[in-house]
Protein backbone atom coordinates (compact mmCIF):
# COMPACT_ATOMS: atom_id res chain seq x y z
CA UNK A 1 0.00 0.00 0.00
CA UNK A 2 3.08 2.48 0.78
CA UNK A 3 4.32 1.68 -2.74
CA UNK A 4 1.02 2.60 -4.32
CA UNK A 5 0.80 5.95 -2.26
CA UNK A 6 4.25 6.94 -2.91
CA UNK A 7 3.14 6.39 -7.07
CA UNK A 8 0.01 8.11 -6.20
CA UNK A 9 0.74 11.56 -7.08
CA UNK A 10 3.48 11.10 -9.95
CA UNK A 11 0.60 8.99 -12.02
CA UNK A 12 -1.58 11.47 -10.92
CA UNK A 13 0.78 14.42 -12.30
CA UNK A 14 1.21 12.22 -15.52
CA UNK A 15 -2.37 11.96 -16.49
CA UNK A 16 -3.20 15.70 -15.79
CA UNK A 17 -0.31 16.39 -18.04
CA UNK A 18 -1.87 13.32 -20.62
CA UNK A 19 -5.33 15.19 -20.55
CA UNK A 20 -3.91 18.60 -20.91
CA UNK A 21 -1.76 17.56 -23.81
CA UNK A 22 -4.35 15.62 -25.45
CA UNK A 23 -6.53 18.62 -24.90
CA UNK A 24 -4.30 21.06 -27.06
CA UNK A 25 -4.41 17.95 -29.78
CA UNK A 26 -7.98 17.98 -29.87
CA UNK A 27 -8.63 21.57 -29.86
CA UNK A 28 -6.62 21.95 -33.00
CA UNK A 29 -7.69 18.95 -34.72
CA UNK A 30 -11.00 19.01 -33.89
CA UNK A 31 -12.47 21.95 -31.32
CA UNK A 32 -11.38 24.77 -33.84
CA UNK A 33 -12.74 23.45 -36.62
CA UNK A 34 -16.32 22.02 -35.52
CA UNK A 35 -17.63 24.67 -32.72
CA UNK A 36 -20.91 23.21 -31.42
CA UNK A 37 -21.52 21.02 -28.29
CA UNK A 38 -24.45 23.26 -28.21
CA UNK A 39 -25.72 21.55 -24.94
CA UNK A 40 -22.75 22.72 -23.11
CA UNK A 41 -22.73 26.50 -24.74
CA UNK A 42 -25.60 27.37 -23.18
CA UNK A 43 -24.62 26.67 -19.49
CA UNK A 44 -21.11 27.95 -20.53
CA UNK A 45 -22.19 31.14 -21.79
CA UNK A 46 -24.57 31.36 -18.68
CA UNK A 47 -21.81 30.87 -16.66
CA UNK A 48 -19.15 33.23 -18.20
CA UNK A 49 -21.97 35.91 -18.62
CA UNK A 50 -22.77 35.65 -14.75
CA UNK A 51 -19.49 35.64 -13.93
CA UNK A 52 -17.92 38.23 -15.93
CA UNK A 53 -20.48 41.04 -16.88
CA UNK A 54 -23.20 40.11 -13.63
CA UNK A 55 -25.64 39.37 -16.31
CA UNK A 56 -28.71 36.84 -15.22
CA UNK A 57 -28.24 33.32 -16.45
CA UNK A 58 -32.42 32.78 -17.30
CA UNK A 59 -32.53 36.84 -17.88
CA UNK A 60 -33.38 37.71 -21.92
CA UNK A 61 -30.44 39.66 -22.35
CA UNK A 62 -28.30 36.62 -21.53
CA UNK A 63 -30.53 34.52 -23.76
CA UNK A 64 -30.72 36.64 -26.59
CA UNK A 65 -26.52 37.07 -26.72
CA UNK A 66 -26.89 32.98 -26.85
CA UNK A 67 -29.41 32.72 -29.33
CA UNK A 68 -27.11 35.44 -31.74
CA UNK A 69 -23.89 32.75 -31.10
CA UNK A 70 -26.09 30.20 -31.58
CA UNK A 71 -27.91 31.05 -34.81
CA UNK A 72 -26.58 34.60 -35.31
CA UNK A 73 -30.01 35.94 -34.85
CA UNK A 74 -32.62 35.76 -32.02
CA UNK A 75 -34.13 31.97 -31.89
CA UNK A 76 -37.51 32.14 -34.33
CA UNK A 77 -40.53 30.17 -33.00
CA UNK A 78 -39.49 26.84 -35.21
CA UNK A 79 -35.88 26.80 -33.34
CA UNK A 80 -34.27 26.37 -30.01
CA UNK A 81 -34.31 29.00 -27.77
CA UNK A 82 -30.85 27.77 -26.13
CA UNK A 83 -31.85 28.83 -22.77
CA UNK A 84 -29.67 28.56 -19.63
CA UNK A 85 -32.28 26.47 -18.13
CA UNK A 86 -30.57 24.43 -15.39
CA UNK A 87 -30.70 25.01 -11.69
CA UNK A 88 -28.63 27.95 -10.92
CA UNK A 89 -25.66 25.88 -8.84
CA UNK A 90 -24.93 24.67 -12.37
CA UNK A 91 -22.45 27.66 -12.60
CA UNK A 92 -20.18 26.11 -10.03
CA UNK A 93 -19.38 23.18 -12.07
CA UNK A 94 -19.04 25.19 -15.59
CA UNK A 95 -17.15 27.71 -13.93
CA UNK A 96 -13.04 26.09 -14.42
CA UNK A 97 -14.83 25.92 -17.94
CA UNK A 98 -15.89 29.46 -18.08
CA UNK A 99 -12.42 31.05 -17.22
CA UNK A 100 -11.38 31.18 -20.92
CA UNK A 101 -13.03 33.88 -23.43
CA UNK A 102 -12.43 31.46 -26.40
CA UNK A 103 -15.33 29.05 -26.80
CA UNK A 104 -13.23 26.92 -28.74
CA UNK A 105 -10.96 26.00 -26.04
CA UNK A 106 -13.86 25.21 -23.64
CA UNK A 107 -15.40 23.18 -25.83
CA UNK A 108 -12.33 21.29 -25.97
CA UNK A 109 -11.53 20.85 -22.55
CA UNK A 110 -14.78 20.45 -21.46
CA UNK A 111 -15.15 17.39 -24.63
CA UNK A 112 -11.82 15.67 -23.09
CA UNK A 113 -13.20 15.62 -19.66
CA UNK A 114 -16.67 14.18 -20.91
CA UNK A 115 -14.08 11.53 -22.70
CA UNK A 116 -12.16 10.66 -19.51
CA UNK A 117 -15.64 10.82 -17.70
CA UNK A 118 -16.51 8.00 -19.77
CA UNK A 119 -13.79 6.04 -19.33
CA UNK A 120 -13.69 6.45 -15.54
CA UNK A 121 -17.11 5.22 -15.41
CA UNK A 122 -16.44 2.11 -17.55
CA UNK A 123 -13.77 1.26 -15.11
CA UNK A 124 -15.59 2.20 -11.93
CA UNK A 125 -18.78 -0.58 -13.51
CA UNK A 126 -15.92 -2.72 -13.93
CA UNK A 127 -15.08 -2.55 -9.96
CA UNK A 128 -18.93 -2.22 -9.13
CA UNK A 129 -19.94 -5.49 -11.14
CA UNK A 130 -17.11 -7.02 -10.18
CA UNK A 131 -15.58 -8.45 -13.98
CA UNK A 132 -12.29 -8.41 -15.41
CA UNK A 133 -12.86 -8.80 -18.65
CA UNK A 134 -10.17 -10.48 -20.90
CA UNK A 135 -8.01 -8.12 -22.78
CA UNK A 136 -9.64 -8.10 -26.05
CA UNK A 137 -13.37 -7.80 -24.03
CA UNK A 138 -11.73 -5.00 -22.21
CA UNK A 139 -10.53 -3.23 -25.38
CA UNK A 140 -13.82 -3.71 -27.14
CA UNK A 141 -15.81 -2.21 -24.43
CA UNK A 142 -13.37 0.81 -24.26
CA UNK A 143 -14.15 1.18 -27.85
CA UNK A 144 -17.73 0.31 -27.94
CA UNK A 145 -18.22 2.95 -24.70
CA UNK A 146 -17.09 5.62 -27.04
CA UNK A 147 -18.89 5.21 -30.10
CA UNK A 148 -22.33 3.94 -28.17
CA UNK A 149 -25.11 6.28 -29.37
CA UNK A 150 -25.73 7.81 -26.38
CA UNK A 151 -22.16 8.05 -24.93
CA UNK A 152 -20.95 9.38 -28.55
CA UNK A 153 -23.82 11.85 -29.07
CA UNK A 154 -23.47 13.25 -25.50
CA UNK A 155 -19.55 13.79 -26.24
CA UNK A 156 -20.78 15.45 -29.34
CA UNK A 157 -23.26 17.50 -28.00
CA UNK A 158 -21.44 18.28 -24.68
CA UNK A 159 -23.99 16.81 -22.31
CA UNK A 160 -23.80 17.50 -18.80
CA UNK A 161 -25.66 13.90 -18.31
CA UNK A 162 -22.32 12.47 -18.96
CA UNK A 163 -21.45 13.65 -15.41
CA UNK A 164 -24.31 13.15 -13.53
CA UNK A 165 -24.30 9.15 -14.71
CA UNK A 166 -20.84 9.11 -13.77
CA UNK A 167 -21.52 10.54 -9.95
CA UNK A 168 -24.65 8.31 -9.45
CA UNK A 169 -22.43 5.71 -10.13
CA UNK A 170 -20.06 6.83 -7.74
CA UNK A 171 -22.17 7.23 -5.24
CA UNK A 172 -24.02 3.64 -5.97
CA UNK A 173 -20.13 2.28 -5.62
CA UNK A 174 -19.35 4.45 -2.28
CA UNK A 175 -22.47 2.98 -0.57
CA UNK A 176 -23.25 -0.44 -2.18
CA UNK A 177 -19.67 -1.62 -2.47
CA UNK A 178 -19.25 -1.31 1.14
CA UNK A 179 -17.04 -4.07 2.29
CA UNK A 180 -14.70 -1.08 3.64
CA UNK A 181 -17.81 1.71 4.84
CA UNK A 182 -17.10 4.75 6.67
CA UNK A 183 -18.61 8.28 7.68
CA UNK A 184 -15.51 9.45 4.76
CA UNK A 185 -17.44 7.01 2.41
CA UNK A 186 -21.15 7.74 2.67
CA UNK A 187 -20.38 12.04 3.42
CA UNK A 188 -18.59 11.51 -0.11
CA UNK A 189 -22.04 9.37 -1.67
CA UNK A 190 -24.57 11.98 -0.32
CA UNK A 191 -22.25 14.90 -1.51
CA UNK A 192 -21.96 13.11 -5.27
CA UNK A 193 -25.68 12.70 -5.08
CA UNK A 194 -26.55 16.34 -4.29
CA UNK A 195 -24.39 17.62 -6.84
CA UNK A 196 -26.09 15.29 -9.58
CA UNK A 197 -29.11 17.34 -9.30
CA UNK A 198 -28.15 19.94 -11.80
CA UNK A 199 -30.73 17.44 -14.32
CA UNK A 200 -33.37 16.32 -12.44
CA UNK A 201 -34.87 14.91 -14.98
CA UNK A 202 -32.49 12.18 -14.74
CA UNK A 203 -31.92 11.66 -10.87
CA UNK A 204 -35.69 12.08 -9.81
CA UNK A 205 -36.46 8.20 -9.39
CA UNK A 206 -32.58 6.81 -8.68
CA UNK A 207 -32.02 9.41 -5.44
CA UNK A 208 -35.13 8.24 -3.63
CA UNK A 209 -34.04 4.49 -4.32
CA UNK A 210 -30.62 5.51 -2.57
CA UNK A 211 -31.71 7.75 0.00
CA UNK A 212 -34.80 5.35 1.03
CA UNK A 213 -32.08 2.38 1.28
CA UNK A 214 -29.79 4.36 3.05
CA UNK A 215 -32.09 5.43 5.75
CA UNK A 216 -33.10 1.45 5.61
CA UNK A 217 -28.97 0.79 6.84
CA UNK A 218 -29.26 4.31 8.82
CA UNK A 219 -26.58 5.47 7.06
CA UNK A 220 -27.21 8.90 8.59
CA UNK A 221 -23.79 10.58 6.71
CA UNK A 222 -24.97 9.99 3.43
CA UNK A 223 -28.60 11.23 4.10
CA UNK A 224 -26.96 14.08 5.86
CA UNK A 225 -24.56 14.91 3.52
CA UNK A 226 -26.65 14.72 0.84
CA UNK A 227 -29.07 17.29 2.43
CA UNK A 228 -26.20 19.44 3.72
CA UNK A 229 -24.63 19.96 0.29
CA UNK A 230 -28.29 20.58 -1.59
CA UNK A 231 -29.08 23.28 1.54
CA UNK A 232 -25.83 24.74 0.62
CA UNK A 233 -25.97 24.70 -3.16
CA UNK A 234 -29.28 26.06 -2.98
CA UNK A 235 -28.83 28.42 -0.53
CA UNK A 236 -25.25 30.15 -2.14
CA UNK A 237 -27.95 30.28 -5.82
CA UNK A 238 -30.26 31.86 -3.93
CA UNK A 239 -27.69 34.64 -1.81
CA UNK A 240 -26.33 34.94 -6.12
CA UNK A 241 -29.34 35.43 -7.59
CA UNK A 242 -32.65 36.02 -5.18
CA UNK A 243 -34.82 34.60 -8.62
CA UNK A 244 -33.66 31.81 -9.78
CA UNK A 245 -36.19 29.37 -8.55
CA UNK A 246 -39.15 30.88 -10.28
CA UNK A 247 -37.01 32.40 -13.89
CA UNK A 248 -35.47 28.47 -13.76
CA UNK A 249 -39.36 26.65 -13.36
CA UNK A 250 -40.04 29.41 -15.76
CA UNK A 251 -37.63 28.17 -18.54
CA UNK A 252 -38.47 24.77 -17.80
CA UNK A 253 -41.85 25.20 -18.68
CA UNK A 254 -40.95 26.14 -21.92
CA UNK A 255 -39.06 22.80 -22.70
CA UNK A 256 -42.50 21.28 -24.64
CA UNK A 257 -41.78 24.03 -27.03
CA UNK A 258 -38.74 22.55 -28.56
CA UNK A 259 -37.68 19.15 -27.06
CA UNK A 260 -39.22 15.63 -28.03
CA UNK A 261 -41.83 14.53 -25.90
CA UNK A 262 -42.01 11.86 -23.99
CA UNK A 263 -40.76 8.20 -24.79
CA UNK A 264 -44.56 6.61 -23.84
CA UNK A 265 -45.84 9.77 -25.93
CA UNK A 266 -43.99 9.12 -29.02
CA UNK A 267 -44.89 5.04 -28.68
CA UNK A 268 -48.91 5.80 -28.65
CA UNK A 269 -49.34 9.10 -30.36
CA UNK A 270 -46.53 8.33 -33.35
CA UNK A 271 -45.23 5.26 -33.71
CA UNK A 272 -48.68 3.65 -33.01
CA UNK A 273 -51.31 6.17 -33.36
CA UNK A 274 -54.02 5.44 -31.18
CA UNK A 275 -56.36 8.60 -32.07
CA UNK A 276 -58.31 9.45 -29.04
CA UNK A 277 -57.29 6.89 -26.57
CA UNK A 278 -53.68 7.57 -26.97
CA UNK A 279 -53.38 9.83 -23.63
CA UNK A 280 -55.59 7.34 -21.94
CA UNK A 281 -53.05 4.77 -22.85
CA UNK A 282 -49.67 6.74 -22.19
CA UNK A 283 -50.87 7.57 -18.52
CA UNK A 284 -52.55 3.58 -18.00
CA UNK A 285 -48.96 2.73 -18.97
CA UNK A 286 -46.94 5.72 -16.67
CA UNK A 287 -49.46 4.39 -13.72
CA UNK A 288 -48.83 0.31 -14.26
CA UNK A 289 -44.50 1.15 -14.83
CA UNK A 290 -44.39 3.21 -11.79
CA UNK A 291 -46.62 0.57 -10.20
CA UNK A 292 -44.26 -2.46 -10.82
CA UNK A 293 -41.27 -0.44 -9.67
CA UNK A 294 -42.58 0.34 -6.44
CA UNK A 295 -43.55 -3.61 -6.43
CA UNK A 296 -40.05 -4.65 -7.38
CA UNK A 297 -38.80 -1.84 -4.41
CA UNK A 298 -41.29 -2.92 -1.82
CA UNK A 299 -39.01 -6.12 -0.91
CA UNK A 300 -35.72 -4.02 -0.38
CA UNK A 301 -37.01 -1.70 1.67
CA UNK A 302 -39.74 -3.96 3.89
CA UNK A 303 -38.55 -7.56 3.75
CA UNK A 304 -34.22 -5.91 3.68
CA UNK A 305 -33.90 -8.43 0.80
CA UNK A 306 -31.01 -7.24 -1.37
CA UNK A 307 -30.39 -10.43 -3.66
CA UNK A 308 -31.83 -8.19 -6.36
CA UNK A 309 -30.46 -4.50 -5.39
CA UNK A 310 -28.38 -4.22 -8.42
CA UNK A 311 -31.30 -5.37 -11.46
CA UNK A 312 -33.59 -3.32 -9.56
CA UNK A 313 -30.87 -0.63 -9.80
CA UNK A 314 -30.72 -1.06 -13.24
CA UNK A 315 -34.78 -1.03 -13.74
CA UNK A 316 -35.47 2.53 -12.01
CA UNK A 317 -32.66 3.85 -14.24
CA UNK A 318 -34.60 2.20 -17.50
CA UNK A 319 -38.14 3.38 -15.80
CA UNK A 320 -37.19 6.88 -15.20
CA UNK A 321 -36.22 7.31 -18.69
CA UNK A 322 -39.69 5.00 -19.84
CA UNK A 323 -42.04 7.80 -17.44
CA UNK A 324 -40.00 11.06 -17.82
CA UNK A 325 -41.79 13.75 -18.90
CA UNK A 326 -38.86 15.04 -20.85
CA UNK A 327 -35.75 12.98 -21.59
CA UNK A 328 -32.68 12.87 -24.26
CA UNK A 329 -31.34 9.97 -25.97
CA UNK A 330 -28.22 11.54 -24.48
CA UNK A 331 -29.56 10.06 -21.00
CA UNK A 332 -29.99 6.71 -22.01
CA UNK A 333 -26.08 5.80 -21.21
CA UNK A 334 -27.09 5.31 -17.91
CA UNK A 335 -28.61 2.35 -19.57
CA UNK A 336 -24.52 0.94 -19.07
CA UNK A 337 -24.79 0.26 -15.96
CA UNK A 338 -27.58 -2.41 -16.66
CA UNK A 339 -25.80 -3.38 -19.83
CA UNK A 340 -22.16 -4.22 -18.19
CA UNK A 341 -24.22 -6.51 -15.52
CA UNK A 342 -25.74 -8.33 -18.57
CA UNK A 343 -22.12 -8.57 -20.34
CA UNK A 344 -20.35 -9.76 -17.81
CA UNK A 345 -23.06 -12.59 -16.91
CA UNK A 346 -23.27 -13.01 -20.99
CA UNK A 347 -19.59 -13.79 -21.13
CA UNK A 348 -19.35 -16.87 -18.91
CA UNK A 349 -21.59 -18.86 -20.81
CA UNK A 350 -19.34 -21.92 -22.46
CA UNK A 351 -17.93 -21.43 -25.79
CA UNK A 352 -19.81 -18.53 -27.11
CA UNK A 353 -20.26 -15.85 -24.44
CA UNK A 354 -17.46 -13.64 -25.50
CA UNK A 355 -19.20 -13.95 -29.12
CA UNK A 356 -22.60 -12.64 -27.80
CA UNK A 357 -21.58 -10.04 -25.91
CA UNK A 358 -19.49 -8.58 -29.16
CA UNK A 359 -22.46 -9.16 -30.88
CA UNK A 360 -24.66 -7.40 -28.65
CA UNK A 361 -21.94 -4.28 -28.90
CA UNK A 362 -22.13 -4.46 -32.25
CA UNK A 363 -25.70 -4.48 -32.68
CA UNK A 364 -26.67 -1.86 -29.86
CA UNK A 365 -24.14 0.46 -31.49
CA UNK A 366 -24.35 -0.06 -34.90
CA UNK A 367 -28.27 -0.15 -34.90
CA UNK A 368 -28.62 2.85 -32.81
CA UNK A 369 -26.90 5.36 -35.66
CA UNK A 370 -27.84 3.39 -38.55
CA UNK A 371 -31.72 4.27 -36.47
CA UNK A 372 -30.26 8.24 -36.42
CA UNK A 373 -29.19 8.58 -40.07
CA UNK A 374 -32.50 6.85 -41.29
CA UNK A 375 -34.66 9.10 -39.72
CA UNK A 376 -32.95 12.46 -39.88
CA UNK A 377 -35.61 15.43 -39.88
CA UNK A 378 -33.51 17.95 -41.60
CA UNK A 379 -30.14 17.84 -39.63
CA UNK A 380 -32.17 17.11 -36.42
CA UNK A 381 -32.87 13.55 -34.54
CA UNK A 382 -36.49 12.30 -35.21
CA UNK A 383 -38.66 11.08 -31.95
CA UNK A 384 -38.44 7.36 -33.26
CA UNK A 385 -35.14 7.16 -31.98
CA UNK A 386 -35.83 7.90 -28.42
CA UNK A 387 -38.08 4.37 -28.41
CA UNK A 388 -36.73 1.33 -29.11
CA UNK A 389 -33.35 1.60 -26.56
CA UNK A 390 -35.66 1.58 -23.59
CA UNK A 391 -37.92 -1.05 -24.22
CA UNK A 392 -34.95 -3.10 -25.27
CA UNK A 393 -33.20 -2.22 -21.81
CA UNK A 394 -36.83 -2.92 -20.20
CA UNK A 395 -37.24 -6.26 -21.55
CA UNK A 396 -33.96 -7.16 -20.95
CA UNK A 397 -33.92 -6.73 -17.50
CA UNK A 398 -37.68 -8.43 -17.03
CA UNK A 399 -36.01 -11.43 -18.90
CA UNK A 400 -32.69 -11.36 -16.69
CA UNK A 401 -33.94 -10.50 -13.13
CA UNK A 402 -32.06 -13.51 -11.95
CA UNK A 403 -28.68 -11.88 -12.79
CA UNK A 404 -26.80 -10.19 -9.75
CA UNK A 405 -28.28 -12.00 -7.06
CA UNK A 406 -24.94 -14.25 -6.46
CA UNK A 407 -22.89 -11.30 -6.47
CA UNK A 408 -24.81 -8.32 -4.33
CA UNK A 409 -21.87 -7.58 -0.96
CA UNK A 410 -22.30 -9.18 1.81
CA UNK A 411 -22.56 -5.74 4.05
CA UNK A 412 -25.53 -4.94 2.33
CA UNK A 413 -27.65 -7.81 2.53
Amino acid sequence: MALHRKWLFPAGLALLLALVAYTAIFHDAFAIRALGANDFFSRWAGARLYFTRGWNPYGEQTSLWIQNAVWGHPARPDEDPSLFAYPFYTVFLVAPYALTSDYSWAQAAWQVTLQAVVMATLALLLMYHRWRPTPLMLGALVLWMIVFYPSARSILLGQIGVVVFALTVLAVWLLFRNENSSAARDTWAGALLAISTVKPQMQFLIIPFILLWALRERRWWAIGSFAAVIAILVGLSFALLLTWLTEWIGQVSNYPAYTPPAVLFILTHEIIPLGPAADVVERVLDVLLIAYLLWEWWPIFIRRDDSHLDWTLGLTLVITHLVAPRTATTHFIVFVFALIALFRDWSKIPAVGGRIVLGVMFVLAVGMWWLFFATLVGRQESDLVHVPLPLIMLALLLFSRNWQAASQPEAAT
